[in-house]
């Protein structure tokens, strides 16, 4: 959900999303993503889940909640899955050692 309380995103299971608009106390489906069919209609057509596959967290990555980033394990690896939701384009990468993680220092 956004900060406004505006949109929500429902994870569904697998990679597919739906994607609510609230207002006045009312929500109503705007979308839904099938985040496995885009992933392979955008260059990557071997990509498929495996078990032990999962989505971790996801949250928008703007005030303006054009973009969902999505957090995934597959086969152990995190992974950064990135969407712009206007026209449900995903970009998927890796994540780097601590890129999305708090460190603290003594």
């Amino acid at each position: 959900m956004n900060s406004e309380a505006t949109k929500v995103v429902v994870h569904r299971g697998k990679l597919i999303f739906t994607i609510y608009n609230i207002a006045d106390n009312r929500a109503t489906k705007s979308d839904a993503i099938d985040l496995q069919k885009e992933i392979k209609a955008c260059g990557n057509p071997g990509f498929s889940l495996a078990i032990g596959d999962q989505v971790n967290d996801m949250r928008f990555m703007d005030a303006e909640c054009n973009v969902m980033r999505v957090y995934f394990t597959k086969a152990k690896e995190l992974y950064f899955i990135d969407v712009q939701l206007s026209d449900s384009v995903p970009k998927m990468r890796k994540a780097k050692a601590f890129e999305d993680r708090s460190v603290m220092v003594l």
